[in-house]
């Protein structure tokens, strides 16, 4: 879990040690308690087809980095 995240901070989505930036946060993510991604297949970077390791790394803007607990997604 991420907590602390601000107006400018950077966003990383890890996949299978694979990052993807989804960008700036902006005001309205923050006040709405989350941010949805489109068009992020994460079975395209499943390499072994069993699921992946997702995590979120942030940079923040004053230059800190917080990276979240690694979690198991697995499909069928």
């Amino acid at each position: 879990m991420l907590n602390d995240i601000e107006v400018g901070d950077t966003l990383i989505l890890i996949i299978d040690d694979q990052e993807i930036s989804l960008g700036s946060m902006e005001q309205r993510d923050i006040d709405n308690g989350r941010l949805y991604l489109n068009d992020i297949n994460v079975s395209a970077y499943d390499f072994n087809a069993d699921g992946v390791v997702l995590g979120v790394r942030v940079e923040h803007f004053d230059g800190t980095v917080s990276v979240s607990t690694e979690k198991d997604y697995l499909y069928q």
